[in-house]
């Protein structure tokens, strides 16, 4: 749909930091009708371990290898330095 297609090139420009990308997705979302809940639920889905249920999350992680955890440190690091900053 043209939302799901508008919401995906918002989160690719924040993705890859070009702001003027991000500008203009913003803008095609709004016009659209998209409201700011609706960003925000886009962003929370996109944290690495957003399809986990949160109660579930813990025990998700519990099952990982040391180096399985290190991996889903540095993409949570990665998540919160473009989409919480």
């Amino acid at each position: 749909t043209p939302r799901s297609k508008a919401l995906y090139e918002w989160r690719q420009a924040q993705k890859f930091g070009d702001k003027e990308a991000e500008a203009a997705a913003l803008a095609k979302l709004r016009e659209l009708g998209v409201k700011n809940e609706s960003l925000r639920a886009s962003i929370r889905t996109a944290h690495p371990l957003g399809s986990i249920a949160i109660k579930n999350r813990r025990r998700f992680i519990n099952t990982l290898s040391p180096e399985e955890r290190d991996a889903l440190r540095q993409a949570v690091d990665w998540y919160e330095e473009t989409y919480l900053d």
